[in-house]
C-alpha cells in the first residue's frame, strides 16, 4: 500500500512512486472507471523511468484493487464496486464533549440532505486502535468505496497518518480542530475571540486581567494572543493554565477553575477581569467567586467561553460576558470544503476559522446586595468544584 510519507522520501523505490502517481490520477477522476492506462512503454516515456518499473506499478495497483490487468491488452481502471461513502472519524463518545457531538451531528445532517451515504467511525485513545483504523480505510480504498473523510478532534499524530494515507490517493480530508491542519480544516477562531474578549474587558475598565485556560502550553496561540493584546492595550496580565492531560474529566476542569479563582482573588494585586476559555473551568471559577462574596461586575468582570444555546453562565444569575461558539457553523464550513474538494473546485480559503460571537454582559445591578469584596486570607483552601 502506497503511503504519502513514503512516496515523498528520496529513497523510495521508483515502483512505489509510479504507483502513487497513477493512483492519484485514478482517484481524482483523471482516469475514469473502464479507461485504459498508458501502455507500460508510454508510461515509462512520460515519467522518465524503465518500462518494467511501470509494469511493477500496475501490478501493485491491481493488488490495491484500482487496476485490472488484461494480458497483452493493457491495464484498465477497475470499475467501482459500490457507491463511495463519506466517513466522520472521531474519538469514542465517552471521551468527547457536547461540542464534538454538535460537529458530528451537523456533518451527518448535511450528508443526509445531500444524499451521501456514510457514517461515523469512532476511535478509542488506545494506540492499538490506530492500525485497525488504517487497515479499515485501506480496505475502503481498495474497493474504491471512500469518497472523503472528516477528522474531528483526533490527536495530531493520528490525524497526520490518516491524511497521509488518504492524501496518497487524492481522497479529500477535512480536519475539524483548533489548529489549521493540512490540507483542509475548519475551526473556531479562538485567537480572535481571545483578542476580542480582552478588549471587551479593557473597555469595561479592567486594568489587571487574568486568563484561565486549558493546555496553554500545548496551544501556543492562546497565550500569544492574550499577551499581545494586553501589551498593546497597556494593561497588566497573567496567564493561568490547567496542564494538558488527555484523560482529564469535566470535574477536573471545575476543580481547577475553583482553586485557581480562589488563589487569584486571595492575594495582592487582585485581577479585576477574568477571561476564561473553558465553560467548565468557568463553572468552577464562578462558584468560587460566589463563595467568596465577590460581586460581578463591581469587583471583578468576567468573560467566559460558552457554546451557542448553552444556558451557562446564566444559571449563576451573574452579569457575565461571553465568547459564544457556534459549532454548527464549523460543521457547515467543513462540509462546504469537502464539496469543493470533491468537485475539484479551486479553494480560496483552505483553513476556515469561524468567529465567536462576543456578547457583553448586561449592566450590573448596583443594589444587588453582595457585600464589598476585598479578597480572603492567603492560604484559604478551595472547596471542591464538583457538582
Amino acid at each position: 500500500m502506497v503511503d504519502l510519507s513514503l512516496v515523498q522520501a528520496q529513497d523510495v523505490p521508483a515502483t512505489a512512486k509510479v504507483a502513487s502517481h497513477f493512483a492519484s490520477r485514478i482517484l481524482s477522476g483523471h482516469y475514469l472507471p473502464g479507461d485504459r492506462l498508458p501502455s507500460v512503454r508510454a508510461g515509462a516515456r512520460e515519467l522518465g523511468v524503465h518500462y518494467l518499473t511501470v509494469a511493477g506499478a500496475y501490478k501493485r495497483l491491481q493488488g490495491d484493487g484500482l487496476v485490472e490487468l488484461k494480458g497483452r491488452v493493457g491495464a484498465f481502471v477497475r470499475r467501482k464496486t459500490k457507491t463511495a461513502e463519506y466517513l466522520i472519524v472521531t474519538g469514542a463518545p465517552s471521551l468527547q464533549g457536547n461540542y464534538v457531538a454538535t460537529l458530528t451531528g451537523g456533518l451527518l445532517e448535511r450528508m443526509r440532505a445531500a444524499g451521501l451515504s456514510g457514517g461515523v467511525r469512532y476511535v478509542e485513545r488506545d494506540a492499538s486502535q490506530l492500525p485497525f483504523l488504517l487497515d479499515s480505510l485501506r480496505g475502503m480504498i481498495r474497493e474504491r468505496a471512500l469518497g472523503g473523510a472528516w477528522v474531528v478532534n483526533i490527536a495530531p499524530d493520528w490525524a497526520a497518518k490518516i491524511s497521509g494515507l488518504l492524501g496518497a490517493y487524492s481522497i479529500p480530508v477535512v480536519h475539524l480542530s483548533r489548529r489549521p491542519a493540512a490540507p483542509l480544516s475548519a475551526a473556531l477562531d479562538t485567537p480572535g475571540a481571545i483578542r476580542a474578549g480582552a478588549r471587551l474587558l479593557a473597555r469595561a475598565g479592567c486594568g489587571r486581567l487574568a486568563m484561565l485556560a486549558f493546555g496553554a502550553e500545548r496551544y501556543e496561540d492562546i497565550a500569544e494572543s492574550f499577551v499581545a493584546t494586553c501589551e498593546a492595550l497597556g494593561i497588566d496580565h497573567r496567564t493561568e493554565s490547567m496542564p494538558f492531560a488527555p484523560n482529564a474529566e469535566l470535574a477536573d476542569f471545575e476543580r481547577y477553575g475553583h482553586a485557581t479563582a480562589t488563589r487569584l482573588m486571595s492575594g495582592r494585586n487582585l485581577p479585576d477581569g477574568l477571561l476564561i476559555l473553558d465553560d467548565f473551568i468557568g463553572r468552577g471559577a464562578l462558584a468560587a467567586l460566589l463563595r467568596m462574596g465577590a460581586r460581578v461586575p463591581q469587583d471583578v468582570r468576567v468573560c467566559v467561553h460558552a457554546r451557542k444555546g448553552d444556558s451557562f453562565p446564566d444559571v449563576f444569575g451573574l452579569p457575565v460576558s461571553r465568547m459564544e461558539a457556534d459549532d454548527a457553523a464549523v460543521a457547515e464550513s467543513a462540509f462546504d470544503l469537502m464539496e469543493q474538494a470533491v468537485r475539484g473546485e479551486p479553494i480560496a480559503e483552505p483553513h476556515v476559522r469561524r468567529p465567536l460571537k462576543i456578547i457583553p454582559a448586561e449592566a450590573a445591578d448596583a443594589a444587588g446586595g453582595a457585600k464589598p469584596f476585598a479578597g480572603v486570607e492567603a492560604g484559604a483552601t478551595a472547596q471542591g468544584g464538583d457538582r
